[in-house]
């Protein structure tokens, strides 16, 4: 990692492992790099009204302590890290710890009323940013949905810490300047005074930037498993150069063979101080971390420590920053070789963390070991014994989980499959590691099968975004994004996507009719779908065609389920033509599209039988030839459908006997509807 002087400043600092060579394309990038912030892209897509609460399931506590308060364990550390199982669905957590004071437990930290950093926490392990000193504590633990809206506490967990006067971790970091000669060696150049006189942990240089990979990491991380040592990897940012997703994504794909159970967690170096990366000033250099930590997470399942030493950090790094758990360097005056050991609590603070809360500490660049044959070493030492620094740092799992669903035709556009629905084939779903809501180089894609249906294997532990590409033409339905937050080995399914074509039609009418055939006759309008609102009255004009048009009354009903809006006069109409018209923008369908505007002309003539538009006698010779039959219509007769062909009925065809209805154009805005009789077709 680095060469500390004994007073370090953000300009005095300088990178000893930095060096010419290929190590140096990454630098030359510098100065071609244009200064940039990184926006995140925490919260859901969805609006609020499309989001829907889970049940939120209190997650079950790891690490440390116990579930009751006799045989409570003691850990040698003030700063434990706590851990959880991941709540599938969940956005975050929440933690509270509490410490016993006399009689009664008083809480000591929360991280929904602590600031300044975000709460819900991203991640299943977390570090308090407070040194909680010695005592007997109990943490809780809480999910929180996609709202942001907490759930119930899990029962806690108890545990007692010792923190000073007890023995710590020592390890090492290196990359390719150093040359390992014996790893065996190595292992047992352990350090007197310790807890063990191995060698307690080994992090080796993967990734610089985005474009460099150290040559020497695979040799390290193969010669440290196979000498039992447990093993990291580190990260060295280069803000200035590329966006924190960028190098999350890279970073992972190098290491993630390595993440496996008994290695531990990684490790982001972060302490460049080139010009175009410390211009970016402190919040955009937060943000950046927070960024990088959140997709490394989403991509892992874990959540890396953090180096970085006391004046870089109060002066590039706000209080975002304290949710990761901290590796410091700071060194000796004069930097001495071989320096002792720091066995006792008590270091400077690096703000923002306040002082005692650190996990790891780098005490030198100026250590001998043997087995490593060129130069000196960075040691560390962990502010914990060595058992205490494995429960809070090895990686407890690596096994693996799917994710699985449908992408189908959502024919009614509720976001849900319901029975009937197809899948649709041929679409792209993907993860989303940044959860940017694009498809981003290097990002995991499948393609659905003829039934809709994808899986994503292999997966890691923590959350993970599934999107679809949505093709030109159609339209998501429901959620935009599927948050997962998987359980090492889960299969989680039904991770269902709905897709439907953007209606861009208007809705017409299909068919209109004059039913004279009822009393009172109604006009039946039929249009080609649903409309977004049932149609009122008013909505619709009824009027004749006479010069001076007269508008009539009438009631209006509507069934969304035929599509049909009945119009019926409120009193029975003259004999004349008539027109009920439907303006233009007057209704909508569920996709917003306005109808155009619309008319339908009928004619009433009472005692029309025949419907020629005049009474006479075909009129009069059909009710005679059917007079006292009853179960006639009117084009049989009954007039007043009362069931029989009557007195009335011939009274009817009587009074309007040689009565005509001149047959009159249909407007141009009239379409061509046919309807009961030959005469009642508008051309």
């Amino acid at each position: 990692m680095s060469t500390l002087p004994a007073n370090p400043t953000p300009t005095a600092f300088t990178r000893r492992k930095t060096a010419p060579c290929n190590e140096m394309q990454e630098n030359a990038r510098l100065c071609r790099a244009a200064p940039h912030s990184c926006s995140r892209s925490r919260s859901t897509v969805e609006t609020l009204e499309s989001r829907q609460l889970l049940a939120v399931i209190a997650p079950t506590e790891i690490y440390p302590g116990v579930p009751t308060s006799t045989g409570i364990p003691t850990y040698n550390t003030p700063v434990p890290n706590v851990r959880w199982q991941p709540v599938s669905g969940a956005s975050g957590y929440g933690v509270l710890v509490s410490k016993l004071v006399g009689s009664t437990y008083t809480t000591v930290y929360n991280s929904e009323a602590s600031q300044p950093f975000p709460s819900p926490i991203v991640g299943t392990s977390f570090t308090p940013p407070v040194a909680l000193g010695s005592g007997t504590f109990r943490w809780q633990v809480r999910a929180f949905d996609n709202t942001n809206t907490p759930g119930a506490y899990a029962p806690p967990l108890y545990f007692t810490l010792n923190s000073s006067g007890y023995n710590r971790a020592v390890g090492i970091d290196i990359s390719h300047y150093q040359t390992v000669s014996s790893w065996a060696t190595v292992k047992t150049n352990g350090t007197s005074g310790t807890t063990t006189d191995d060698t307690a942990f080994v992090y080796a240089k993967a990734t610089e930037g985005f474009t460099y990979d150290d040559p020497s990491f695979s040799s390290f991380a193969s010669g440290a498993a196979n000498a039992g040592i447990p093993f990291g990897a580190y990260h060295f940012a280069r803000p200035g150069n590329n966006s924190a997703i960028t190098e999350a994504q890279h970073f992972y794909g190098i290491i993630s063979s390595r993440l496996t159970v008994g290695n531990l967690v990684p490790m982001l170096d972060f302490e460049d101080g080139a010009s175009n990366t410390v211009a970016l000033g402190r919040a955009v250099l937060s943000q950046w971390l927070n960024d990088f930590c959140d997709a490394f997470y989403g991509l892992s399942g874990l959540v890396p420590i953090v180096y970085t030493y006391p004046s870089y950090a109060t002066s590039f790094l706000d209080g975002s920053a304290i949710r990761y758990p901290l590796w410091m360097a700071t060194y000796p005056s004069g930097n001495p070789a071989n320096p002792a050991i720091p066995l006792t609590s008590g270091t400077p603070s690096t703000s923002p963390w306040p002082s005692g809360a650190w996990s790891m500490w780098q005490y030198t660049s100026n250590r001998t070991v043997a087995g490593i044959s060129s130069g000196n070493v960075d040691a560390d030492v962990s502010n914990s014994d060595i058992a205490t620094f494995y429960g809070m740092f090895k990686i407890l799992s690596n096994t693996r989980g799917s994710i699985a669903g449908t992408l189908f035709d959502d024919v009614n556009q509720n976001g849900t499959r319901d029975a009937g629905e197809n899948g649709i084939g041929g679409r792209t779903v993907y993860l989303d590691a940044n959860n940017n809501g694009a498809l981003d180089t290097g990002e995991a894609q499948q393609t659905t099968s003829a039934g809709g249906a994808y899986t994503f294997t292999n997966l890691a532990q923590g959350t993970h975004f599934v999107r679809q590409i949505v093709p030109a033409g159609f339209a998501a339905t429901g959620a935009s994004v599927r948050t997962i937050q998987l359980a090492a080995g889960q299969v989680a399914t039904t991770n269902d996507f709905g897709s439907r074509a953007i209606d861009v039609t208007p809705p017409f009418v299909t068919a209109a009719t004059y039913d004279y055939e009822t009393v009172p006759s109604p006009i039946v309008i039929v249009f080609s779908e649903a409309l977004q609102t049932a149609p009122v009255t008013g909505d619709f004009d009824l009027v004749d065609t006479s010069p001076q048009p007269q508008g009539y009354a009438y009631t209006l009903t509507y069934n969304s389920a035929t599509r049909t809006a009945t119009i019926t006069p409120t009193a029975p109409l003259p004999n004349g033509n008539y027109r009920v018209g439907l303006p233009a923008g007057t209704v909508q369908d569920p996709a917003g599209n306005a109808n155009i505007a619309y008319s339908f002309d009928f004619f009433v003539l009472a005692g029309d039988v025949n419907r020629d538009r005049t009474v006479n006698f075909d009129d009069l010779l059909i009710v005679a030839q059917n007079y006292e039959s009853t179960g006639m219509t009117y084009a049989q007769g009954d007039l007043d459908n009362s069931g029989t062909v009557d007195f009335d009925d011939l009274l009817t065809l009587a009074q309007n006997y040689e009565q005509t209805v001149a047959f009159i154009s249909a407007s141009p805005g009239a379409r061509s509807i046919r309807r009961k009789a030959r005469n009642d077709v508008l051309r």
